[in-house]
């Protein structure tokens, strides 16, 4: 039988909060990126929970999935570089499907470049 706890246990989000957006069209993580990984890298090493890393896009990126794919996946390897088993982590591309920000502004299309992770147990 389950405990029926929260499954969730951490989050982090990757975009526009100061230097943390991805520049359009790119899927490069940013110094500012970097510093939220560091964070999030400290609780993943302290349990062996799945990571489940979303990468999106904004609805004027072109191949908004394959750019979606790529954010996803540079933070996987990035937490991966770092000494996070590849084993726990899983990578999905949400393309421009899941919006976050109004992709008719250019704040709301920082925030839709972003990447998410959470931890689950």
């Amino acid at each position: 039988g389950g405990d029926g706890g929260e499954s969730g246990v951490a989050e982090v989000r990757i975009n526009s909060d100061g230097d943390r957006s991805f520049s359009s069209n790119s899927s490069t993580i940013t110094g500012g990126s970097i510093k939220a990984l560091n964070n999030i890298y400290r609780k993943l090493r302290q349990c062996d929970y799945d990571i489940y890393i979303y990468g999106s896009a904004d609805s004027y990126e072109h191949n908004a999935n394959q750019l979606s794919n790529a954010r996803a996946n540079n933070v996987k390897r990035w937490l991966v570089n770092n000494g996070i088993s590849s084993r726990r982590i899983h990578a999905v591309a949400l393309g421009n499907s899941n919006p976050i920000g109004n992709n008719n502004t250019e704040r709301g299309r920082a925030l839709n470049r972003s990447v998410e992770i959470f931890i689950t147990k």
